[in-house]
């Protein structure tokens, strides 16, 4: 089951999701054809081609899935499969934040959500140790305004919490023990990316530079004044230029109101002139 999502052979050159497929059940049969058309997919479901034409691709890919479930009888299989659509759809949630029983160095679970509270915060996820650790470190000495997560997988607790140890680390360390279920089942494409939250729990951004994503970060701290979309600026413009014509008209017709009553007064004066 770790292996259940690698991907058998290269497809990437095919733009075709139907025709990809169709090269894999030529070449493969049983599980290895199941794990990697579920590979192909979610790669097909994340292309930037293919989501441009999801109208005509989404029900196909759905359909495909629902198949799989339906013949696979692989109760493992099936569980995996299900557990992988559900990440999936979680994800698209920008609130979502994996709980998969991460622990701390003192073995103790802790989920995601405990650091983000009054910071914004900044999760990187890799099966490689070394990989982000000391550049985490030291934005996170720079920025203590802002939380940095790194979270690593493995089967040996013990050697990942002495390596640590010796590291001497600034940033939080969570730790995957990956029995039955690896950290690429639960980040799928964003292993190995730096995953940014604001203080309020909203997925921000993801990107794979750290010096970026600590910029959006500290950009979430002093959110931007709400500028003016185009229709509310128009709203306001057509609101100002109706009420300066209203006064205009009004002005107009008190202008001509106290004319005539200037007029009507001169006459009566100058009646009155005559008849004395």
């Amino acid at each position: 089951m770790n292996n259940l999502f690698i991907r058998s052979f290269p497809s990437a050159w095919i733009q075709d999701p139907e025709q990809s497929l169709g090269l894999a059940k030529l070449i493969l049969n049983g599980s290895p054809l199941y794990r990697e058309v579920v590979n192909q997919l979610y790669s097909f479901s994340l292309d930037r081609n293919i989501r441009q034409n999801r109208g005509q691709w989404q029900d196909w890919i759905d359909d495909t899935f629902k198949l799989m479930l339906k013949r696979c009888n692989d109760e493992s299989f099936v569980n995996a499969l299900t557990d992988f659509q559900n990440h999936h759809f979680q994800w698209n949630n920008m609130r979502y934040l994996p709980d998969a029983g991460f622990v701390n160095l003192q073995k103790q679970v802790t989920p995601l959500k405990t650091f983000i509270s009054e910071k914004p915060t900044i999760i990187y996820s890799s099966n490689e140790w070394s990989v982000g650790r000391y550049e985490m470190d030291d934005f996170a000495k720079e920025n203590p305004e802002i939380n940095f997560v790194l979270i690593n997988g493995g089967s040996n607790f013990g050697l990942w919490k002495d390596w640590n140890d010796r590291a001497e680390p600034v940033a939080h360390q969570l730790f995957l023990i990956c029995d039955t279920v690896r950290l690429q089942d639960i980040f799928l494409d964003k292993l190995n990316k730096y995953i940014i939250y604001n203080r309020s729990g909203e997925r921000i951004g993801v990107g794979e530079d750290l010096k970026k994503a600590v910029s959006i970060a500290r950009e979430s701290l002093n959110p931007k004044k709400k500028e003016l979309n185009k229709s509310t600026l128009q709203g306001i413009i057509l609101f100002l230029s109706g009420s300066m014509l209203l006064f205009l008209i009004l002005f107009l017709a008190y202008k001509y109101r106290m004319k005539q009553r200037l007029k009507k007064q001169t006459q009566e004066n100058r009646l009155r002139w005559n008849n004395t």
